[in-house]
């Protein structure tokens, strides 16, 4: 992800040999404070969040700071009025699982699972329109198709790749 980020990475290894991957955003908390756009509550205050207050926030690509969501300390979740929300729901589970549910105009549901872990919010699963968002990693031969020699521009390291083995070289006697 963007460096000024944190991002985890969740691998589950299916039966049908395949790898299904599950980027997840980690946002940072700062101090609660009322945000311009953020007035779209999502669900009714829950009192267990109260503890989670705070604005939990991501950097874009133009290095500014945006927020995910905001908890103020009644514990009522805020969104970026730019989802155009017209219905939504929150659950607190286990003290540290917050499931949020929202449809927005058009239709589009969204179903997303955050954690919060050490005054952060990790970014779970998401379902939009009931279907679990992840990427699938299909497993073939390893490196099969991939398969020579390659060799850095200024001839100095020289990759190579057979069935058996990879080796990497440098004119010095590292490989």
């Amino acid at each position: 992800g963007y460096d000024m980020n944190d991002e985890m990475y969740t691998f589950n290894f299916g039966e049908d040999g395949n790898i299904y991957l599950f980027a997840n955003a980690v946002f940072k908390r700062e101090i609660y404070s009322e945000q311009k756009g953020y007035s779209t509550t999502i669900g009714e205050p829950i009192e267990g969040l109260i503890t989670h207050s705070g604005n939990y926030y991501y950097y874009d690509y133009d290095d500014s700071l945006k927020y995910y969501i905001l908890i103020n300390g009644s514990g009522q979740i805020y969104m970026d009025d730019n989802f155009y929300i017209n219905y939504s729901k929150a659950s607190l589970t286990n003290d540290n699982v917050l499931t949020i549910t929202y449809t927005q105009s058009g239709g589009k549901t969204s179903k997303q699972d955050l954690y919060f872990y050490n005054n952060k919010l990790i970014y779970g699963n998401t379902w939009i329109n009931n279907e679990l968002q992840y990427e699938k990693l299909i497993k073939h031969v390893p490196f099969s198709t991939y398969t020579g020699t390659y060799k850095s521009q200024d001839g100095n390291i020289t990759l190579t790749i057979n069935a058996n083995a990879i080796t990497l070289s440098t004119l010095s006697t590292y490989d």
